[in-house]
């Protein structure tokens, strides 16, 4: 759940300032903040930020059973951080005892 007004523009205001001193890049990912991580960067780069970054997002892989799974995670992720397009997303503990449709 994310946080008070306070919280968020205090988030805010420290993203910003390093946008404005050059960072270009910010990762976010699914399990962040209590799974509002990409909530918090979507709220963060309303308005004229968003043009001035490019965002990557890690899939909870741990969930991935198909391929159709990794489709709604990455259509989620994109729902969540409100946008249509992230530079990349990244995966990790891709092994898995059970075995599913690539």
């Amino acid at each position: 759940m994310i946080q008070s007004l306070e919280w968020k523009s205090a988030r805010a205001t420290i993203i910003h300032h390093g946008i404005d001193l050059g960072i270009n890049y910010l990762d976010s990912t699914w399990m962040h903040h209590l799974g509002d991580s990409e909530k918090i960067i979507w709220i963060v780069l309303k308005d004229e930020y968003r043009k001035r970054v490019r965002i990557a997002t890690k899939l909870p892989t741990f969930l991935v059973r198909s391929s159709g799974d990794f489709d709604h995670y990455l259509k989620t992720s994109l729902e969540r951080l409100q946008t249509d397009y992230i530079a990349r997303t990244k995966m990790s503990l891709l092994s898995s005892p059970q075995p599913y449709d690539h």
